[in-house]
């Protein structure tokens, strides 16, 4: 019985540790950072500065905030127009990322809507599904 104890004692405290050291490593947007560091930092660099007036900033951002699950639609299909943001206008051609998955740019906007000091609730799956689906072609 003492055995039984100490075993159920010794592995509910190696359970515990495995999880702290799992929190404590714990990245909630690690595969967005992996596709955005490859599909978009190029462009926006790394660490969402963007390029004066060609290419807009998504640190600190209102549009990536305010817009939300609307921006797949700039992901998904590019951007050929001029666009004003936060009160500036940015005359860039952004390419489109044909080949990104719902979920691959659901992960890309939940890292940029959180990195560089941007705040915001996550975005689902679903929703990114619903918007690309009402894109305009």
């Amino acid at each position: 019985m003492k055995k039984r104890v100490y075993y159920s004692a010794m592995l509910l405290l190696l359970l515990g540790f495995g999880l702290g050291i799992f929190a404590c490593t714990y990245q909630p947007y690690a595969q967005g950072e992996r596709l955005y560091l490859s599909q978009c930092a190029d462009c926006h660099m790394e660490d969402g500065s963007g390029l004066e007036q060609l290419i807009p900033a998504l640190a600190g951002s209102d549009f990536l905030l305010s817009q939300g699950v609307e921006t797949a639609c700039l992901i998904k299909l590019g951007a050929k127009d001029s666009l004003l943001l936060g009160g500036r206008s940015f005359y860039g051609n952004m390419p489109p990322h044909p080949n990104l998955n719902a979920t691959e740019i659901t992960n890309i906007l939940n890292y940029a809507r959180n990195a560089w000091g941007n705040q915001a609730p996550p975005i689902k799956v679903q929703e990114v599904e619903e918007a690309l689906q009402k894109c305009k072609r």
